[in-house]
């Protein structure tokens, strides 16, 4: 994606300041293009997408590695929110 759209970009860019005669639109295309990319992430569920990255590695694990289900830990995988929260308090009570 990143070398195709080095390659198209100039010529969107020059296509719209043809178009519009002003050489400062296509930052505002790039601009628009940002706020677009910005709402698309802000519809993105992080704590659904991290226990489905646990689920899918947990059976990779099992499947590439052969693992069995007691061999695969929470220490290797992607920890939640809460669970970070939990180990930075211990680590301070631990002080």
């Amino acid at each position: 994606m990143g070398k195709t759209s080095s390659f198209i970009g100039p010529f969107v860019s020059s296509a719209i300041i043809e178009r519009s005669g002003n050489t400062n639109m296509p930052f505002t295309f790039l601009l628009a293009l940002g706020v677009f990319a910005v709402a698309i992430l802000f519809c993105v569920n992080v704590d659904k997408s991290r226990i489905e990255c646990r689920a899918y590695l947990e059976e990779e694990a099992r499947r590439v590695y052969e693992m069995p289900s007691g061999a695969i830990t929470a220490a290797t995988l992607p920890r939640s929110e809460e669970g970070r929260e939990a180990e930075q308090e211990a680590d301070v009570k631990g002080r």
